[in-house]
């Protein structure tokens, strides 16, 4: 009998016959296409033996001319990129491999050259050009390996950008084209569709992950606390809160016009989130806040949030259902804690706490299933 739990599901439900078991088992098998743990364990490989050419050369470092280091970089890289080049029209782990691999290998002759050449750096401008090198091989890798890389040396570059500026008079700008970039690649990421699926879902993981994430997180504390000590006295709006209010227009729509089919809930439940996230985030950015207003950023993060267990529900990702009905119920306990904070430090509130966190845990435990199932069929 077939190892798969469905198919055996299947079976025992009398849907399909043994033999149809192990005919779609052996067709999976012969079909297979390579696992994100493969992927995953083919990046790690590629950086272990980096990191090993790297300690050779660096045994040797002090031995080496300064024109000889750069000759056997060059030559190197040109080598790398031939077979890079040869094996592109062949799918598989080792081509995905070689495109990680000469990706990191452009990064590491950038520092080489810094540091040959003494060239000072804010570190984010050397990852901007490496990221600007590196974009056109996003649309020809068929895994999310190096595209996944590529956005996060994007949101760590953006990052230390950032914190360099954060006290300047471009500090406002600066920081309202950081809170557009997700939106932006969110839309990019429903724009490009299956013409470059591998950089499109990754855009939109990262698109979606940043909203809910550092922004949503970031949001719900400047809502609760209150941003005066924070926002510098320089700090100045003007028209750049239209930039990412753009961007969530340029979201939305490519968000429609990628699959108009789909069901009303879901779009609306991107709407959702989109929206949420545009307030919980930039609002605090425009307003000088002394935590007066606590309430309202709990409310926009449980909505936020909860638009994005609606998308899960409905696209039958239960992994991400579940860590979204967590959060929202992490963040409930929060808020019992913020209202009752002093009663909490007692004994008596210390077991009543103790009573809500396991009745929250409870309720999300036994009705998770239902919510879901709820969402799901009304799509």
């Amino acid at each position: 009998m077939s190892s798969n739990k469905f198919l055996k599901r299947w079976h025992s439900a009398g849907l399909i016959s043994a033999e149809q078991a192990r005919r779609i088992e052996e067709y999976e098998q012969e079909h297979a296409s390579a696992s994100w743990v493969l992927y995953g364990l083919t990046g790690l490989g590629v950086l272990v033996v980096l990191v090993g050419v790297i300690s050779i050369i660096a045994a040797n470092w002090m031995v080496l001319a300064d024109g000889v280091k750069l000759v056997l970089y060059g030559v190197s890289l040109l080598a790398l990129a031939a077979v890079t080049f040869i094996r592109l029209s062949t799918p598989g782990v080792v081509r995905e491999a070689l495109l990680c691999a000469f990706g990191l290998y452009i990064l590491a002759g950038i520092g080489l050259i810094g540091q040959l050449y003494h060239l000072e750096s804010d570190g984010y401008t050397a990852l901007f050009f490496w990221l600007a090198l590196l974009l056109p091989m996003q649309f020809l890798t068929e895994s999310r390996l190096l595209n996944n890389l590529w956005f996060l040396g994007l949101f760590i570059a953006v990052s230390l950008w950032n914190v360099e500026s954060f006290a300047d008079d471009t500090a406002a700008r600066n920081v309202f084209i950081t809170v557009s970039l997700p939106y932006l690649f969110i839309g990019l990421g429903y724009c490009f569709g299956s013409r470059a699926e591998a950089f499109s879902i990754a855009a939109r993981i990262w698109g979606f992950a940043v909203l809910l994430l550092p922004f949503a997180i970031g949001g719900n504390i400047a809502w609760s606390v209150g941003n005066r000590g924070i926002l510098p006295e320089s700090w100045q709006v003007g028209l750049w809160p239209l930039l990412p209010l753009f961007g969530v227009l340029f979201a939305a729509i490519m968000a429609q016009a990628r699959d108009f089919k789909r069901s009303t809930l879901i779009t609306g439940a991107i709407y959702t989130v989109l929206v949420t996230s545009f307030l919980i985030s930039v609002l605090p950015l425009m307003l000088r806040l002394q935590g007066e207003y606590s309430l309202v950023g709990c409310v926009l993060f449980i909505i936020a949030w909860g638009g994005a267990a609606a998308v899960a529900a409905g696209m039958d990702r239960k992994r991400l259902f579940d860590c979204a009905a967590l959060v929202i119920g992490i963040r409930f306990i929060v808020v019992y804690f913020q209202v009752f904070g002093s009663l909490a430090a007692t004994g008596l509130g210390l077991i009543l706490s103790g009573g809500v966190i396991l009745g929250s845990a409870y309720v999300w435990f036994r009705f998770r299933g239902r919510v879901a199932k709820a969402f799901k069929d009304a799509v």
